[in-house]
């Protein structure tokens, strides 16, 4: 009765459906692909951060791998060796710049380290164990 009220066909409220049924599905498709461009440009952001992050991590990585080669030759191994361990070659002098009181660099010639020429005695090496190094006779 509510058609007949209206003055509206069958055709008519079907056109209408079909129009609001067709409105819908591209509002909801028009929305869906708006949110993959927002998705698509985050993603873009996204990527360009973490390929910054990756370029720091592999000059990093590139810059340790100079440090464990340089660690590694005989040139570290020497600089360390006179530098930090304080040792010297033989037949040379360690000398140490020692200040006094007034601050001034006073020159002290240390003797330098003796190295044993042949193979330490079994009760040497024995109490090393306990004791820890000495100078045994």
């Amino acid at each position: 009765m509510a058609l007949l009220k209206l003055n509206l066909s069958r055709d008519r409220l079907v056109l209408g459906a079909s129009v609001v049924l067709a409105l819908f599905v591209v509002g909801a498709t028009a929305f869906a692909f708006w949110q993959q461009i927002a998705l698509s440009r985050q993603m873009r952001l996204e990527t360009g951060r973490l390929v910054q992050i990756l370029e720091g991590e592999q000059k990093r990585h590139e810059a340790l791998l100079a440090q464990l080669a340089y660690v590694r030759s005989e040139e570290y191994l020497e600089r360390w060796a006179r530098e930090e361990a304080r040792m010297v070659k033989p037949g040379e002098v360690l000398v140490m710049l020692m200040r006094d009181e007034v601050g001034e660099p006073n020159p002290q010639v240390l003797p330098a380290a003796t190295v044993e020429s042949g193979p330490k005695p079994v009760w040497v090496r024995f109490l090393e164990l306990f004791l820890g190094p000495a100078d045994w006779p």
